[in-house]
């Protein structure tokens, strides 16, 4: 936007919108609702979300592709119930989750690919945060689904100002839609996760992420996630930007959690497994 006022007065209907809960925070789909109870149930059984991901043949598709990917290893199965023996309830039913968590949910005509990309960052972060919190073992539990919702309110975000936009009679460009993104991501994911009743340990960790030192009991998921961004943004949608060791150890989070150079040694040797699972679960 070449004048900076115009770009003020879509901040500020934006703060308004925000601060009034007047902006439009897409239903929970029932499937991801579902399966994040299971995962969330002690008890729960394997056939349970079998039975789930069954209802809906396409997600299910999905979580078998991501299975196969590489990410989870050399393992191939085509049958959901040897991916969920193997991969544990826990982790088939985050894929249904992401799996469900599509760029459908959101309305932005012209600009839909901004979406994509958003919602891929994601699932890379989700993706690092997992292999991050293996590697240290601790806070796997979290981990995955802790990275993929830190920002989904980046999505809302861009909805709500090109809206705003129309109203207004202005026109928004991509780098417009970053600037109001960034300055807007975390009230409007706090909104999103409060819909979405998500887990409080997921809450505090999207509130803190921005400035890890502050997150008190949730120190060490937050750090992780923050790690996992880290490497997401470093490396790219590819996974094939020349990052070095070196160069990584220079974000303090690394050393903060311990991590040293023949485990970033370790991470950067996933890069291809990491992107081929988000590719494939973003498509």
């Amino acid at each position: 936007m070449e004048n900076p006022i115009q770009l003020q007065v879509i901040a500020a209907s934006l703060h308004n919108r925000l601060h009034n809960s007047a902006v439009h925070i897409p239903r929970l789909p029932n499937l991801a609702g579902n399966a994040l109870q299971l995962a969330l149930t002690s008890g729960a059984q394997p056939q349970e979300l079998e039975a789930l991901l069954q209802s809906e043949p396409a997600i299910a598709d999905k979580v078998l592709q991501s299975a196969n990917s590489g990410f989870f290893g050399s393992y191939r199965s085509e049958d959901l119930t040897q991916v969920i023996e193997h991969l544990g309830l826990n982790m088939t039913a985050n894929l249904a989750f992401c799996a469900s968590i599509h760029a459908g949910l959101f309305y932005a005509p012209g600009y839909s690919q901004c979406i994509v990309e958003q919602l891929r960052y994601s699932l890379l972060c989700a993706a690092w945060a997992r292999e991050i919190a293996i590697l240290r073992r601790r806070c796997i539990d979290s981990a995955f689904l802790s990275g993929l919702l830190k920002s989904i309110g980046r999505p809302v975000v861009i909805e709500a100002a090109l809206d705003c936009a129309v109203r207004h009679r202005m026109h928004l460009s991509y780098d417009d839609l970053v600037i109001l993104a960034d300055q807007f991501e975390s009230t409007a994911t706090e909104r999103v996760l409060s819909e979405w009743n998500m887990p409080e340990t997921i809450r505090d960790v999207a509130r803190h992420w921005l400035n890890y030192r502050a997150a008190g009991e949730v120190l060490e998921p937050t750090m992780t996630v923050t790690a996992a961004s880290r490497l997401a943004t470093r490396l790219g949608r590819t996974g094939k930007q020349n990052v070095t060791t070196t160069a990584l150890l220079k974000e303090p989070v690394f050393h903060d959690l311990g991590i040293h150079e023949n485990m970033l040694a370790l991470l950067l040797g996933r890069a291809g497994a990491v992107c081929n699972f988000a590719d494939l679960l973003g498509q």
